[in-house]
Protein backbone atom coordinates (compact mmCIF):
# COMPACT_ATOMS: atom_id res chain seq x y z
CA UNK A 1 0.00 0.00 0.00
CA UNK A 2 1.59 3.23 -1.12
CA UNK A 3 1.00 5.93 1.48
CA UNK A 4 -2.48 4.78 2.53
CA UNK A 5 -2.63 7.60 5.08
CA UNK A 6 -2.22 10.34 2.46
CA UNK A 7 -5.09 12.88 2.30
CA UNK A 8 -6.88 11.51 5.37
CA UNK A 9 -8.05 13.59 8.29
CA UNK A 10 -6.80 12.61 11.75
CA UNK A 11 -9.87 10.54 12.66
CA UNK A 12 -9.76 8.55 9.42
CA UNK A 13 -6.01 8.05 9.79
CA UNK A 14 -6.52 6.64 13.31
CA UNK A 15 -9.27 4.29 12.09
CA UNK A 16 -7.01 3.06 9.29
CA UNK A 17 -4.11 2.49 11.69
CA UNK A 18 -6.36 0.55 14.07
CA UNK A 19 -7.78 -1.60 11.26
CA UNK A 20 -4.34 -2.37 9.82
CA UNK A 21 -2.83 -3.14 13.23
CA UNK A 22 -5.54 -5.80 13.71
CA UNK A 23 -5.16 -7.26 10.21
CA UNK A 24 -4.42 -10.98 10.69
CA UNK A 25 -1.90 -11.31 7.84
CA UNK A 26 1.20 -9.60 6.55
CA UNK A 27 1.21 -6.49 4.40
CA UNK A 28 3.61 -3.93 2.97
CA UNK A 29 3.04 -0.24 3.58
CA UNK A 30 4.90 2.80 2.27
CA UNK A 31 4.64 5.92 4.41
CA UNK A 32 6.72 8.92 5.43
CA UNK A 33 4.76 9.26 8.68
CA UNK A 34 6.80 7.58 11.42
CA UNK A 35 3.99 7.93 13.98
CA UNK A 36 1.54 6.16 11.63
CA UNK A 37 4.04 3.33 11.10
CA UNK A 38 4.50 2.95 14.87
CA UNK A 39 0.72 2.73 15.36
CA UNK A 40 0.61 -0.21 12.95
CA UNK A 41 2.90 -2.28 15.15
CA UNK A 42 5.25 -2.95 12.24
CA UNK A 43 8.25 -4.98 13.37
CA UNK A 44 10.33 -4.98 10.18
CA UNK A 45 11.28 -1.81 8.34
CA UNK A 46 13.16 -1.50 5.05
CA UNK A 47 14.51 2.01 4.56
CA UNK A 48 15.52 3.09 1.09
CA UNK A 49 17.81 6.05 0.56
Amino acid sequence: MDEPDNHLDLDAKQLLATALSQYPAGFVVVSHDQYFIEQLGIDTVLRLA
